[in-house]
Parts: C-alpha cells; structure tokens; sequence
C-alpha cells in the first residue's frame, strides 16, 4: 500500500499493487507534484493472518523450478494413469489403483512444494 501527500502532509491519494515498485509507479503518475510518496509493506498483516495456520496446511506458490517439476510429474502420473486404463479390466481393483495413483500424485507435487525453498507460501483470506 502507498500514499501521496502534499506540502502539508494531506493525503492526496493512496493505492495498492502487488510490489512495492508498482505502488510507486501508481502514485508517481497519478499525483506527480506529489511532497512525499509512503509506501508501506503488508507483509506482516499478511503474516499475522496466516499465523494460525501450520505450514503443511498453507497454500504453497511453486516457484518457476518447482513448477516445472510438477509439470514433469502430471505428465508421467497420466502416462501410468492411460496405461492403468488400457491394461486393466473394468474393476474394484482398477479403481483402487487409479484412486492409489492419484493418492501418490498429491504427495509427489507436495514434496516438491513443500522443500522448495523459493515457494512462497501465500496468506489465505479468513470467511470467519
């Protein structure tokens, strides 16, 4: 979040953006006689409201490495789903081994989330 002022410190206008370079840029063409630009980080409200939430529960945003891993692993998880599929009789067991799969899918893009040190895990919204 930023805000504009004038010379004497009243509010000209204030925006939002997703990187403190894009507020500026915002502020710094819609109020250009501007005193003084603020811009201020969200980032510990943000915090305080995922601090209730454990990291395995968060939601994980793979970073560009990570989201090709899991790109990799989609990719083969239905290349053995399609091979699953033409092998196997209509069956319990084939429907076990699909659900199986898709068990195993889940936690394969979880490892990879969850240890990438680039991932950001991104502050949820409370409905409460």
């Amino acid at each position: 979040m930023g805000q504009a002022f004038d010379r004497d410190g009243q509010v000209l206008g204030e925006t939002y953006g997703d990187t403190k370079r894009e507020v500026f840029e915002k502020l710094n063409s819609e109020h250009p006689d501007a005193a003084e630009i603020r811009i201020r980080t969200l980032e510990a409200q943000a915090r305080a409201a995922q601090a209730h939430i454990d990291k395995p529960f968060a939601y994980h945003k793979p970073s560009d490495d990570g989201f090709k891993k899991i790109t990799v692993l989609r990719e083969s998880f239905s290349r053995v789903k399609a091979d699953i599929e033409a092998c196997c009789p209509n069956s319990r067991q084939k429907s076990v081994a699909i659900t199986e799969l898709e068990t195993a899918a889940m936690w394969a893009i979880k490892a990879v989330v969850f240890n990438d040190p680039n991932s950001v895990v991104e502050p949820t919204t409370s409905t409460t």
